[in-house]
């Protein structure tokens, strides 16, 4: 199947990109140029010089998928295209594009979970005008093991405010967002029930009043062993990992009555959970 009957077809999702050249200076049009570029970059080029390498060897595979009628365009004239496109037009365009690999329904039945989560880049610290180690927050596609999108900002504590834009540029509908207790807000929780999504969200003591009330619903529960009373679903986990036998013990139950004042707060909130970590040699 080529790409023009693909479903998952790679120009319409790049259409949206602007070509920066005059009209007399196109040998090559822009969607060869942005094709081979992210299929080469895909496959290890690094740089224009390694995408012409790579357009000169694959160019049969290529033309599968755009023309190329007048063979692998240059170095220059990828660097220089590459050099004159808008990033923001061509950063949105590939997550569409990557997006749609996942965008649809699982055959299985199985929802999307897509995690989000924060990294500090070693090294970075050193950079030129910047007194903090850059930080990316990214959106992962669990079952495909593909990055949705990210976030550049310059310290952890930014993460607040970079998870909303990162989640503007996701296809919510159908999937399962989790974050940290540092995207455990009320009104990232209300961007993704808005986007059509649902949410786990870990809280720690940067919501205090929930996490006392959760601390003191399980803790109750602990010491009544009263789960099934309050239909509270169970399970347990068991890997080895880095040495050490590591046993998770997953506890969730719908919002009780105690808390139904926090269902009016967190727009979406229907569930409460807790999740015991134990660890041995």
């Amino acid at each position: 199947m080529t790409a023009a009957t693909s479903p998952l077809d790679f120009r319409p999702h790049f259409s949206s990109v602007e070509d920066p050249r005059i009209n007399r200076s196109k040998r090559h049009q822009l969607m060869d140029i942005l094709f081979v570029s992210v299929a080469a970059t895909l496959a290890g080029a690094d740089g224009p010089s390694d995408i012409a390498d790579f357009t000169h060897e694959k160019l049969d595979w290529c033309r599968k998928f755009v023309p190329l009628e007048h063979g692998a365009p240059s170095h220059d004239t990828i660097g220089r295209v590459l050099a004159l496109i808008k990033p923001a037009q061509f950063q949105q365009a590939f997550l569409d594009w990557i997006a749609s690999f996942v965008s649809e329904p699982a055959k299985d039945g199985e929802p999307r979970f897509v995690p989000i989560d924060g990294k500090t880049l070693c090294g970075s610290g050193g950079a030129k005008h910047r007194d903090s180690p850059l930080h990316l927050v990214s959106a992962w596609a669990t079952k495909q093991g593909l990055t949705l999108g990210q976030v550049a900002v310059d310290s952890k504590s930014n993460e607040i405010t970079a998870i909303p834009k990162l989640l503007q540029m996701l296809e919510l509908s159908g999937a399962i967002v989790s974050i940290d207790a540092m995207g455990c807000q009320k009104e990232i929780a209300r961007q993704i029930i808005n986007g059509g999504g649902d949410y786990v969200l870990a809280v720690k003591d940067n919501q205090p009043k929930l996490m006392e009330a959760l601390r003191a619903f399980f803790t109750e529960r602990h010491e009544q062993e009263d789960f099934a009373d309050h239909n509270c679903r169970r399970q347990t986990t068991s890997e080895r990992s880095r040495g050490r036998d590591e046993e998770r013990s997953f506890l969730i139950a719908p919002l009780p009555e105690s808390m139904s004042h926090f269902g009016r707060e967190w727009k979406g909130l229907l569930s409460i959970g807790q999740v015991i970590t134990s660890n041995s040699r």
